[in-house]
């Protein structure tokens, strides 16, 4: 028997066989490793006996993931709460009020309750500040020991075990924000406030991503050198010398025009001459447009540059038997 008019332990032990160690195989859920979590929270119990609670804990939280029954539930909250992590602990007793209650176990469901009680003014909260302009940005993230927690949470005193924790913070297009603080087991109250966050700088895209890029068509890279824009392509050197003939042509027709009307009434030789002028003159017209027709065909074909114009050659003849204008050369 068991003197519980002693000690504190004493009484603790006693709470702690009536509540977990009595568990009564039939009363723990069924499904999962069943095998296996009931050998794991047989030697979580003996070990939470003995006193080594370090060796004890690990075994009924990994009881707890194959088989999730109450008695397991409970040893884990007394380990929780014998390592001093009383907001897990705290945690865990609400949950186990909840599940005794539903099944019907009026017995644990006291023991939690009164473990619920007895823990929630001892337990230690963080609150977490977020400003208005930071809580309005698109994406942002707020992490606690690596869980997110929403806006709802923000701003409100949540109970939290002692030791290191970390609160980070992160939103598209700014410089990510963290801060790793230290809190003790038992009443204390910390409030962390996050600062605006800074602009983050502009992407640098590495060689590789640039080549990726580059080859998907998305970038392109600048010529090494510029093309001459004064330069003119083969055609047009041809067109521009086609066209000076034509201007040529169409001066000397207008110089025999003009002697053909000075020559009104003689009798072949206003003739000769004006018949000299008409010639020449539909030379130079065809010679113009041909020489505009080179010329805009050239430029919007874009072929190579000249930086040397074309060797051409313009002459015009004219005497007695033989008369006209020409152009030549390689274009």
């Amino acid at each position: 028997m068991i003197d519980v008019s002693g000690s504190k332990a004493a009484i603790g032990s006693v709470l702690l066989c009536a509540a977990v160690l009595l568990a009564a195989p039939s009363a723990r859920a069924r499904g999962g490793d069943q095998a296996t979590a009931e050998v794991l929270f047989r030697q979580g119990r003996q070990l939470l006996e003995a006193g080594d609670v370090a060796a004890a804990c690990p075994k009924f939280e990994s009881s707890y993931e194959l088989d999730p029954a109450l008695g397991t539930l409970l040893g884990m909250a007394l380990c929780h709460e014998r390592m001093g992590r009383l907001a897990s602990a705290w945690v865990e007793y609400t949950e186990a009020v909840g599940t005794a209650h539903r099944l019907n176990q009026p017995q644990r469901q006291s023991f939690a309750q009164s473990k619920v009680a007895e823990l929630e003014p001892r337990l230690s909260k963080l609150t977490i500040d977020v400003p208005d302009q930071t809580a309005q940005l698109e994406g942002l993230v707020v992490l606690r020991d690596g869980t997110a927690l929403g806006p709802s949470a923000w701003r409100v005193a949540t109970p939290i075990d002692g030791g290191e924790h970390t609160v980070e913070v992160t939103a598209p297009g700014k410089l990510p924000w963290k801060q790793t603080f230290s809190i003790p087991n038992e009443g204390a109250s910390r409030t962390v406030s996050v600062p605006l966050l800074e602009e983050a700088p502009a992407p640098v895209a590495t060689e590789t991503e640039r080549a990726e890029a580059q080859q998907a068509g998305s970038i392109k890279e600048s010529p090494e050198r510029p093309p001459d824009q004064d330069g003119l392509t083969s055609l047009q050197w041809g067109g521009i010398a086609s066209a000076a003939a034509g201007v040529v042509s169409l001066g000397v027709g207008g110089y025999f025009l003009a002697d053909a009307l000075e020559k009104n009434g003689v009798e072949n030789g206003a003739e000769a001459s004006g018949n000299v002028a008409t010639a020449l003159g539909a030379v130079g017209l065809v010679a113009l447009g041909t020489g505009a027709t080179l010329f805009f065909v050239g430029a919007s074909e874009g072929g190579q540059a000249q930086t040397q114009p074309p060797p051409v050659q313009i002459g015009v003849v004219v005497g007695p038997q033989r008369w006209g204008a020409a152009a030549w050369g390689r274009f």
